[in-house]
């Protein structure tokens, strides 16, 4: 979410021309929302301000079914989203969870 577009490019090309057969990755995304903005899902603009003043703009995100075609040749295991952390630790429920970070697995299905 903090590297430019170009550069998370790059490095998805360089995973895929660096790694061995059958190699795993787990990284988190923003999920970049219908309107095409990248931020949490209900973000106040307190959070906004907090991010600005910060220096943590988030400057690249995708939409799941985008993240497919774009990590080719890799292949998409499973999304984790905060629903799926919910199920997965009851501990979290009614905790506050960051929603629009996912985190996604993939797997190299080269056979070299």
């Amino acid at each position: 979410m903090y590297l430019p577009a170009a550069v998370v490019s790059s490095l998805v090309m360089t995973l895929r021309n660096l790694s061995a057969p059958a190699s795993q990755v787990v990284f988190t995304f923003m999920e970049r929302q219908r309107d095409g903005q990248i931020r949490f899902r209900s973000q106040s603009k307190l959070v906004d301000f907090w991010l600005h003043k910060r220096g943590e703009p988030f400057l690249w995100g995708i939409t799941r079914d985008d993240l497919v075609d774009f990590v080719r040749p890799w292949r998409v295991v499973r999304f984790f989203d905060d629903n799926d952390l919910v199920e997965t630790e009851p501990g979290f429920t009614g905790e506050a969870i960051a929603r629009g970070e996912v985190i996604c697995w993939l797997k190299s299905d080269r056979r070299d």
